[in-house]
């Protein structure tokens, strides 16, 4: 004869569920074969609603135009975009990059207070926020540009 095996779980609402079974072991693992029981009674789905990340276009056509110690950097708006995050870096990796948040209505960024004769590396992408099952608002991004290089 095997061992019987109950156990007490407490659900979601607050309902309490008995699952009994048979204990078989086999080596090192022990697993609950479940019997029909009237105290086992079917577990409800949580009352949640689970909410989807949002898809976030593309931002097209990047170009970056070098000035006296700045950089004017223009985009194609996308469509559905809360704003945009821009990056600009010394480093092709964007190690250290300095970020910049743009609102969705902007389609042109000047970037002051940057080095002469210095090579400068710049992307962006656009954002949307949302909120998400937990009631935290959260930000959803779309791909990255390709690099645009301009030399100061």
């Amino acid at each position: 004869m095997r061992p019987v095996c109950n156990v007490d779980l407490t659900a979601l609402n607050g309902e309490m569920i008995r699952l009994a079974g048979t204990v078989s072991s086999s080596g090192k693992d022990v697993a609950v074969n479940p019997s029909p029981s009237p105290s086992v009674k079917p577990s409800q789905e949580p009352a949640s609603v689970t909410k989807s990340v949002p898809k976030v276009s593309k931002v097209r056509s990047l170009k970056a135009k070098a000035g006296k110690k700045r950089l004017t950097v223009t985009w194609r708006a996308a469509s559905g975009v809360d704003g945009y995050q821009l990056q600009v870096s010394t480093k092709k990796s964007f190690k250290g990059a300095k970020k910049y948040k743009v609102h969705a209505s902007g389609k042109k960024y000047v970037v002051k207070k940057l080095k002469a004769r210095k090579k400068y590396y710049v992307r962006i992408r656009a954002y949307k926020s949302y909120t998400s099952s937990g009631n935290k608002r959260q930000m959803a991004y779309g791909k990255w540009t390709k690099v645009r290089k301009k030399t100061k």
